[in-house]
């Protein structure tokens, strides 16, 4: 009866768990109503140049007007900064934004245009890979960052609206909010000129839209999009953005049971991330290192389905070996602690996911904290550990 029971917390927890993995949202674990979330915050921080005295309100009045138009109570702060060396690190500094907006007055090799990054800081739950600007690991990792040029000649009209709606667009894509995301991402994707120099975005785009595809468990049309962002002239990608693809598709194939096909990306991925960083270039090692231990826990999850406990910690046991491994290693093999029984060690885990992790709005805070307050209880009583 004991080993029934057993089983049945295990098949139960492991359910949990699964459903985590798809992305789907839970129910808040605490008592009670959860706290209103404030405004999302839209940071604007425009480069020191004497043009920008007159181009700055016509950016700021567009996009509040933009805002306005589609009832986001939303918090627009700008600032102006002189750029320097640090520039880059100094000004994509985490903040408690959800969106950051960096405007510089020239473009590359351009003096006559303004040069728009886009980042948002926050990724709905169905997101594999949660950019992190402090290690400088993969902006482009789900999209989660868009590049554009205004031009400033008689096309500045329409790529100023373009800006507003892509503006809009990640605004509610860093709130979750992807049923209205959606259209809003879907238009600015019909205002890219694919002659012009904002002709990349159409990829960003798509990346975006493939995010909130998986937030509403349409993974055929997931999988559909990102296979045609890979039967594309890829000789300009960087090779990392390669994988984060492959790794979205293999995703959205497990979502849909075709674990064969998932788990041969998997050990793909992990093998050119291997190779790659055996001579990558030293800038580059922290990046590759924080990917490989992604797709390690990524690959963890897939096995997850097929009950391969062994080889699941094994595979979260490597990425946990890696210098620059994700906080939410700990509370994935932590879980997987809990669900074999080994209390301690899942209790251990579980409480260096908390001391690690840096998003005061990871969705996995609650559920650890959940576990943890059960995990005490539990492990109180000494005929129970």
């Amino acid at each position: 009866m004991k080993n029934m029971q057993r089983f049945l917390v295990i098949g139960l927890l492991s359910l949990v768990l699964l459903i985590i993995l798809a992305g789907l949202r839970l129910p808040a674990l605490a008592q009670g109503d959860d706290p209103p979330e404030p405004p999302p915050i839209i940071r604007v921080v425009v480069d020191s140049h004497p043009a920008m005295d007159e181009l700055l309100p016509a950016l700021t009045d567009a996009l509040q007007d933009a805002l306005d138009d589609h009832d986001l109570a939303a918090s627009l702060e700008v600032e102006t900064y002189q750029p320097s060396l640090n520039a880059q690190a100094d000004v994509w500094a985490l903040g408690d934004e959800s969106l950051f907006i960096h405007v510089s007055y020239t473009c590359p090799d351009d003096p006559y245009c303004l040069f728009v990054v886009m980042l948002p800081y926050r990724m709905p739950q169905s997101a594999l890979f949660s950019p992190r600007y402090d290690t400088g690991y993969s902006l482009v990792a789900a999209g989660a960052r868009t590049m554009m040029v205004i031009r400033l000649d008689n096309r500045f009209e329409a790529e100023l609206s373009l800006f507003t709606n892509l503006a809009v667009g990640l605004t509610y894509f860093t709130n979750s909010d992807c049923i209205d995301a959606l259209p809003v991402l879907e238009q600015s994707r019909a205002q890219v000129d694919p002659q012009s120099a904002n002709r990349y975005l159409i990829r960003d785009l798509d990346l975006l839209s493939v995010v909130c595809l998986r937030e509403q468990r349409e993974y055929q049309a997931a999988v559909d999009v990102l296979q045609a962002l890979r039967t594309e002239d890829d000789s300009w990608r960087p090779e990392n953005e390669g994988v984060i693809i492959d790794a979205y598709i293999a995703d959205s194939l497990a979502q849909l049971f075709r674990f064969d096909e998932a788990l041969a990306i998997d050990d793909a991925n992990i093998a050119l991330a291997k190779d790659t960083l055996v001579d990558v270039p030293e800038h580059y090692e922290i990046l590759w290192e924080r990917l490989l231990a992604d797709l390690y826990l990524l690959r963890g999850q897939h096995r997850l389905y097929l009950y391969e406990w062994d080889a699941v910690l094994a595979d979260y046991d490597a990425a946990l070996a890696l210098a620059n491994a994700p906080p939410r290693a700990y509370y994935y093999r932590g879980l997987l602690y809990y669900t074999q029984d080994a209390r301690q060690q899942a209790y251990d885990d579980l409480t260096r996911f908390l001391a690690l992790e840096t998003d005061p709005y990871s969705h996995l805070i609650p559920l650890t904290e959940q576990y943890l307050a059960e995990l005490t209880d539990l492990l109180a009583t000494p005929e129970s550990r």
